[in-house]
């Protein structure tokens, strides 16, 4: 049906009374393959209905996860952005009782707050309590954990405010560098000792047979 509509030459763009978009529409009801063709076609993805909600605010009233991860992990849609209402796709799961979708942005939230190194704002989010947080949820495709990224950066407080928190000390980058050896490698003593304070393995290697300590 799609299709034959575009065959005809109708608008992907056309709106609704209220607003609504094809592209509004789909995200609404779920149906993700006809989001993604209409994101193809170059379907107006930042258009908001008459109540302002966005394509994510339209998915997440019914919880329509597969459609959320493809805008926000494909597109890097802002899970923040606020309706007329003031709310935000967030906002909304939670409101509706939607938790798969809620805990998929709180998750979100977190590692955002951890990869732009801001300690009191990752407290913030962690102290929550409400939803189901995965300190060790990997923050990019090969593998980096937030632990990971406070070494990297050398920061200490982040590095301790997530060892306090139960973090894996057991992640490793794909050259093999463990948490300490990444310690070790910028310098930065604190963050080693309290990683050997908490059982990190001192003779762990990378690739190349390199040892931290």
């Amino acid at each position: 049906m799609l299709q034959l509509l575009l065959d005809a030459k109708a608008s992907i763009n056309a709106r609704r009374k209220d607003g609504k978009t094809p592209l509004l529409i789909a995200c609404g009801r779920g149906h993700v393959q006809i989001v993604k063709r209409l994101v193809e076609l170059k379907a107006e993805m930042e258009a908001g209905d008459t109540n302002g909600d966005g394509p994510l605010h339209c998915a997440c009233y019914n919880g329509h996860l597969e459609v959320i991860k493809f805008m926000v992990d494909t597109h890097h849609f802002d899970f923040e952005a606020h309706n007329n209402q003031d709310r935000t796709p967030f906002d909304i799961a939670l409101s509706e009782g939607k938790f798969d979708t809620a805990n998929y942005f709180y998750q979100k939230s977190f590692q955002r707050a951890v990869k732009s190194l801001q300690v009191e704002e990752t407290k913030a989010i962690q102290s929550t309590g409400q939803l189901k947080l995965d300190i060790n949820h990997p923050t990019d495709k090969n593998g980096t954990t937030s632990l990971c990224l406070a070494c990297q950066n050398q920061n200490l407080k982040l590095s301790r405010l997530l060892l306090d928190s139960k973090a894996s000390i057991q992640g490793h980058m794909p050259d093999g560098r463990t948490l300490l050896l990444i310690a070790c490698s910028r310098g930065h003593l604190p963050a080693a000792k309290a990683l050997v304070d908490n059982k990190a393995d001192v003779k762990a290697v990378d690739n190349k047979g390199i040892q931290g300590v």
